[in-house]
């Protein structure tokens, strides 16, 4: 396989485009041959089979010394997860409160005893009537077996 160019098309422009996935800008690598063919020409899984059958255990042999290399030794260590070694960023400014002058329940008590009573109020028709038709018919049960199992019922003939 030879290289070829490659058609840089519909590819974003601009300062801020940090290239594709995998291309993270940090230091250019030395060592590393890249070939591609013309998408048109790829056929990506012929003799993939025949290829794994033949060549696998032998290509697993050869790299497996990479496998134990500790993180950072390698030639092509690019840092650690989300340490891309990009530009550094200008311009981003952020404000933050001290965690100490932070109070997260200030007021929370208040705004509960005056807002929080008109808030259950309102949604109170779609739980309180489904609740009381619930209660209404477990009372109606309870009373119903109450009287099914008692001499009353039993002469009654209500079951």
């Amino acid at each position: 396989m030879r290289p070829t160019n490659v058609a840089m098309s519909a590819m974003p422009t601009g300062k801020s485009w940090m290239g594709w996935w995998g291309n993270f800008n940090g230091p250019k690598q030395k060592g590393i041959i890249s070939y591609s063919l013309s998408p048109y020409k790829q056929r990506a899984f012929a003799g993939a089979l025949h290829g794994y059958l033949f060549n696998g255990y032998a290509r697993l042999a050869a790299q497996a010394p990479y496998f134990v290399i500790p993180f950072g030794t390698a030639k092509s260590w690019m840092g650690w997860w989300g340490d891309f070694n990009g530009p550094k960023q200008k311009g981003i400014i952020s404000y933050s409160i001290s965690p100490y002058k932070q109070r997260a329940f200030a007021g929370a008590l208040h705004g509960y005893l005056f807002n929080g009573y008109a808030r259950i109020a309102a949604q109170a028709p779609y739980f309180a009537i489904p609740f009381g038709a619930a209660y209404a018919v477990y009372v109606w049960a309870n009373k119903r077996d109450a009287f099914l199992n008692s001499k009353a019922g039993h002469g009654h003939g209500g079951h």
